[in-house]
């Protein structure tokens, strides 16, 4: 091996591969990402109109305050989503991309990751509160 000073520049090998080419395309691909979208916000379910209020029956339970209804759940989102079956209006979300409809809001946020191929924001669900009559209607 000839001997190396500070002037010997270090040996050209392909082990070392082309740094030049890398730092090219990492600079092409950033320059290529689009900005991150906007995050989707939390999408709540509004209440009912006119449900009582949740009660807690023990520790983390809550129950349906429907008078008759003995259901329990352990989140009390779960409730409210569940008293929306005690009263005629409901709730629709539609994708506004291909207009599909989905009487759950999970379902709506699944099946745009899977078709569409990103996550949704607030604007590519909508909400649709109808009547038992105007859901008979989407066919659902």
């Amino acid at each position: 091996m000839p001997p190396r000073g500070p002037s010997t520049p270090p040996p050209a090998t392909s082990a070392r591969g082309n740094r030049g080419g890398m730092k090219a395309k990492a600079k092409a691909k950033m320059q290529t990402l689009r900005p991150a979208p906007a995050k989707r916000t939390c999408h709540k379910i509004p209440p009912p109109p006119g449900m009582p209020k949740v009660r807690k029956v023990g520790a983390n339970r809550y129950g349906c305050p429907h008078e008759g209804c003995n259901k329990d759940y352990s989140r009390a989102y779960d409730v409210k989503h569940h008293y929306w079956d005690h009263v005629d209006d409901k709730l629709i979300w539609v994708c506004m991309e291909c207009f599909g409809v989905y009487t759950r809001y999970d379902n709506a946020l699944k099946h745009f990751k899977l078709v569409h191929n990103r996550e949704a924001l607030d604007e590519d669900i909508l909400m649709i509160q109808c009547s038992a009559d105007q859901i008979a209607l989407w066919g659902l």
